[in-house]
């Protein structure tokens, strides 16, 4: 299941994104994940290491397509990393 859905991720943002999700996990970075509105949703909160807290909602669940709402300043079309890694996490 991972590689199939790491490249749908790939597809929504890009290979670069999937990488530092993946590594925002790795960091211990995120800091809760739940699904809202009856499994439609993800929150999910971030601490980076400088003690940056991010909040993101990812809508389309379960199976897409998933679109993130993010108070981060990443520019990015659907999803952010924050995003990715809260999929990834779930």
């Amino acid at each position: 299941m991972t590689e199939n859905f790491d490249f749908h991720l790939s597809e929504l943002s890009s290979k670069e994104i999937v990488r530092k999700a993946k590594a925002m996990l790795k960091a211990g970075e995120l800091i809760c994940c739940h699904e809202q509105g009856g499994g439609k949703s993800l929150r999910a909160v971030f601490r980076d290491a400088k003690g940056v807290v991010s909040r993101i909602e990812v809508s389309g669940l379960p199976d897409g397509p998933f679109r993130g709402n993010c108070g981060c300043d990443n520019e990015v079309p659907n999803l952010c990393p924050h995003g990715a890694a809260a999929l990834l996490y779930h």
